[in-house]
């Protein structure tokens, strides 16, 4: 009997210990933020924001911007290495006349997840080993790589007039 329960104590032990290497990257605990924009009102603190530029503000480098989905009408302009993920690229969105996403001297950032149905485009300059995979760009310009190298862009889906660049 001491045995099993001496088991049991050791595997909750690996467990547990599984669990937080997975949320911790260079010696520094990660965090998820999540955006919603249309949650109810007591959802909202400081891990439960309404914007995306909000979630980015927030966040520190390697943590995870989570985006539900529903449409986020922003201009994105930062500096950060984190991930930025939409729940569904069939259904989270980030739209808008004039808007752009301008992402700028980062390493190992990540976008995935969205529709990018701007008119501005996505912008990734002074940048290196970063993903852009599995969005959809259907607007007048896709993605741009400025100035960046070993970076990965997979299985997205660029409809626009200027395609990658």
């Amino acid at each position: 009997m001491k045995k099993i329960i001496i088991s049991i104590l050791i595997i909750g032990l690996l467990l547990v210990t599984s669990i937080a290497s997975v949320n911790v990257v260079s010696g520094k605990a990660c965090h998820i933020i999540y955006v919603d924009d249309d949650a109810d009102p007591d959802w909202y603190d400081e891990t439960h924001v309404k914007t995306i530029n909000e979630g980015i503000e927030v966040a520190e480098d390697g943590d995870t911007v989570f985006v539900f989905s529903g449409t986020y009408e922003e201009s994105l302009r930062f500096s950060k290495s984190v991930k930025l993920i939409g729940q569904d690229r069939d259904s989270t969105f980030i739209t808008g006349k004039n808007k752009q996403i301008w992402v700028t001297d980062v390493y190992q950032f990540a976008i995935s997840e969205f529709t990018i149905n701007n008119t501005g485009g996505f912008h990734l300059y002074d940048s290196s080993h970063n993903t852009i995979s599995n969005n959809i760009f259907p607007g007048l310009e896709g993605i741009s790589l400025g100035n960046s190298s070993f970076n990965t862009v997979q299985g997205n889906i660029v409809r626009s007039y200027w395609g990658i660049t």
